[in-house]
């Protein structure tokens, strides 16, 4: 009897004791050790711990359900993230310097097919990034400078025939745009100036043929002709 009332005794103050090294900072008001946040509803927010403030090691964050939504695993002011689909699959990957983006990143949909890669300088998308297909034909190039869309811009069938082809300007569309139809035959040639359709546009049907024009002044269409109704 001694020996359990000694124990049923020590219990509170073991469970005290490790409830209480929970959240921990220091004289400066540094964090310190293990760290564990909660939602209003009592869930757990994230779980990881921190030495003067900075994280280290693996956090890992949940969302209100209790479903693990991402991971990070800090080195010094580098951390590499995962992040989840509701169902567990990896939704996407990719390295933060100083909590910014950096490097390749890679997104996946939610059966783990391969559906993004993207490229990142300073928290900002720059350089090439490429969407996919299910298939795992590219259907989208394109090129970022600053996190802004410059370049050639090209998106593909699935078999790899050009669909539509641009070059863009600090995010948009300028001069000539071109549309094809699956064949290969042109679909629609316009232009684009200051980020709107100006000029002619011309339509055409998958035999290569005109079938119709519209004409623009800076967005606003000013005439459309129907080959049909000439």
């Amino acid at each position: 009897m001694r020996k359990l009332f000694t124990i049923l005794f020590l219990i509170p103050f073991v469970v005290f004791s490790q409830t209480d090294s929970l959240n921990q900072t220091d004289g400066n008001g540094l964090k310190q050790g293990r760290w564990k946040k909660f939602y209003l509803k009592g869930g757990k927010r994230y779980v990881g711990q921190f030495k003067d403030d900075k994280p280290i090691g693996t956090f890992f964050y949940y969302d209100e359900l209790g479903k693990m939504t991402s991971s990070l695993k800090h080195k010094g002011d580098t951390a590499f993230g995962k992040f989840f689909h509701i169902n567990g699959k990896l939704l996407g990957e990719g390295i933060y310097v100083n909590q910014k983006k950096q490097g390749e990143w890679r997104y996946y949909d939610n059966v783990g097919l391969l559906s993004s890669v993207e490229n990142y300088n300073l928290g900002k998308l720059h350089g090439e990034k490429l969407v996919y297909y299910t298939s795992g034909a590219i259907a989208r190039k394109e090129v970022y400078v600053e996190g802004l869309i410059q370049g050639e811009v090209k998106d593909f069938f699935e078999d790899g025939i050009v669909k539509y082809e641009a070059n863009y300007i600090d995010g948009n569309p300028d001069s000539t745009v071109i549309y094809y139809h699956p064949n290969g035959k042109n679909r629609i040639v316009g232009r684009f100036k200051d980020a709107v359709r100006h000029g002619k546009w011309t339509y055409y049907n998958d035999l290569g043929v005109t079938t119709s024009w519209e004409f623009y002044r800076l967005g606003d269409l000013v005439k459309a002709i129907n080959k049909e109704n000439e």
